[in-house]
Parts: C-alpha cells; structure tokens; sequence
C-alpha cells in the first residue's frame, strides 16, 4: 500500500532507478524505506537564455536613453544652445517616458523572473529560432543603433527627415485650412494640368476651382514646349502650390514649408521665397504671394507683416506647428488671397 501512494505522487522518471525497480519486482535486498529515490523533473520558468538576453538588451536601451537625457538637459549635443533650449522639454518628456516604461518591462512579471547572467549564444540561438523574440531583439538593436555623435552614415534612423515630415504635415493642415474658408467644399483627389505629387481640387460655382498640389513641378523653359507651369531658370519643386482657376485665368500662390529657426537661418532660407517668385510662371503669371512656413518663434518680424508682404510679394508665416499661432495667420492670409481671386 505504502508503495503504491509513493508511486503516485513520485515522477515517472524515477522508475529508471534499479534499487526502485528491484523492490517493485521483489528482487531487491533493501527495504522499500531504505530506498532514495533521485527523480527529474520539469518546471515552468521564465529564466531563459533568451529572456535574459532580451533582458540585458532591455537594460542597454535603459542606460543609452538616461545618457542622452543627461546630455539633453546640459544642452550639449551640439549646435546653438539657444536652439537646444527650446527643444530640451520635449525631449526630455519623451526621453522620460521610454525610461519609465522599460522600467516597468524589467519590473513586469516575466522579466523580473529572469536572472542576470546576460547575453549567450544559448540565448541568441533560440531568439534566432523564434519569430516574436527575433523582431524585438532585431528592433532593440536597431533603436541602439543611433547615437547622438559621429557621422557614421549607418548609424542613423530609417524614417524620413523632419524637414520631409514638416512638409508633409503643411500640406495637411493647408487641406483642412482651405474647405473652412470655402464653406466646408469637400476636396477631390484630381488630375491636375501641373504635375504634382499630390493634387486636390475644390469646385465651385461659376467655373471655379480652388487646386491644392504637393510638390508641384514647374520645368525648365527649355525642357518642354509651352507648359502650363514652368520655371524661367531650372526646375522647380515648391512645396505647397494654390491655383485659383476661374475659365482660362490663372492665380497662384506658393508655400514653402522650412524646418528652419534663428535668425541667420531664416533669412537665409528667404532666398526660396524669392527664387520661386521670380522663376515661377504659371499660364505666365508669376505667383504671388510666396511664403515660408516656419515652425519656430518669430526672429524677422519685418518679414511678416501684411504691408510687407503685399509690397514685395514674400514674407514668412512663423509659429505654424500644432496649436501654433502660425495656423491662424495662414488661414487670414489664405482667406485674403481667395477674395482677392473671388
């Protein structure tokens, strides 16, 4: 009876030992009691080698991100101290938020399970063998991967530069901008006559239309004969182009969106305004007016102003970003540009 309640509770890995198996068969020398019984068995557990490679990689990430937030805030990663100024909180906020939440990774239930022995080729090999492990540990090496110094070209971010960002986000605030003006017209993607990499037409009542274009293309005087846009020196690109269109007359205006701040760099950037404005024909007319889009705080308020802008046919529009005041001053300008079409 004793042997078979040890029996039950005993794993079956045990009926390998030939003492116990001698006892079982009636052929062993020993008493059931005297016999000790060495068994392996399996329990569930989150200290593997590849969670604690995942782990240290985890703690790699931890560290690069409080070593550059230790950099952000004594502004020296380099540049114009006054430009990483009015960066830094918004740095440090995100900076924060992914120190916070991988402390919690390594405070979660599975991690905090895992010892810290570190990376081993144990662990890389059955990271490599599963799909899930293998796409974090490939992303956490990726995030490493960027530093904040050095000119490696590989050591960089796959996404696209934020200079491209912002230009894409002007193009999307200028849709929402002009259907308010226009009485909620809802946009249509359209074929336009001037090629574009995005273009969106507004109709309206007597033969009118409003066209929205990305990246607009005006070629070469020489490249083609008697296109619709063309540039009287080389090809052009501007970012934002506005075509008021009422039968076969033409008005136009361009906004180019510039990732730019400070003083020097504005007025440096203002040399598109007036290449655009001087090169760019559309249907012959040159576009008036043409503006800069600037995320930052005013530097050059000469160049903003509405006597400004109307006698010379540039300027700039600064603090156009999110819940930015540059929003509101575009779309008065916008609206003044429709009326005078109207």
């Amino acid at each position: 009876m004793w042997v078979n309640s040890a029996l039950a509770s005993t794993h079956h890995s045990a009926l390998r030992d030939r003492q116990l198996a001698a006892v079982l068969n009636g052929t062993g020398v020993e008493s059931p009691e005297d016999v000790l019984i060495q068994a392996i068995s399996s329990t569930s557990s989150c200290d593997t080698p590849a969670n604690r490679t995942l782990l240290a990689l985890l703690k790699r990430f931890r560290a690069r991100a409080m070593y550059l937030r230790a950099k952000v805030s004594a502004q020296a990663l380099g540049g114009p101290k006054d430009e990483q100024v009015k960066r830094s909180p918004r740095r440090v906020e995100v900076l924060d938020h992914l120190i916070s939440q991988t402390l919690l990774l390594t405070q979660g239930q599975t991690l905090r399970q895992v010892s810290g022995h570190g990376p081993s080729a144990s662990g890389l090999t059955q990271i490599a063998a599963l799909p899930g492990y293998q796409r974090a540990y490939r992303m956490g090496c990726a995030a490493l991967m960027t530093g904040i110094e050095g000119s490696n070209p590989l050591d960089q971010l796959h996404s696209n530069f934020s200079w491209g960002i912002y230009e894409t986000w002007c193009y999307v605030q200028v849709l929402a901008i002009v259907p308010r003006l226009l009485e909620n017209c809802t946009p249509i993607a359209h074929s336009s006559a001037v090629g574009a990499q995005l273009s969106y037409r507004f109709s309206l009542p007597n033969s009118r239309s409003i066209d929205v274009l990305f990246q607009a293309r005006f070629p070469s005087e020489q490249a083609e004969t008697n296109p619709l846009a063309r540039s009287i020196s080389r090809e052009r690109y501007p970012d934002i182009l506005l075509v008021d269109s009422v039968g076969l007359g033409k008005r136009s205006m361009v906004l180019d969106a510039k990732w730019r701040s400070g003083r020097k760099n504005v007025l440096e950037a203002m040399e598109s305004a007036h290449i655009y404005h001087d090169s760019l024909r559309l249907g012959g007319t040159p576009p008036t007016p043409c503006l800069l889009l600037l995320p930052g705080d005013t530097c050059v308020p000469s160049l903003e102003t509405d006597q400004f802008i109307e006698q010379h046919g540039v300027g700039s529009i600064s603090g156009f970003s999110a819940q930015g005041a540059g929003l509101d001053r575009l779309e008065r300008r916008i609206e003044q540009w429709l009326n005078a079409g109207g």
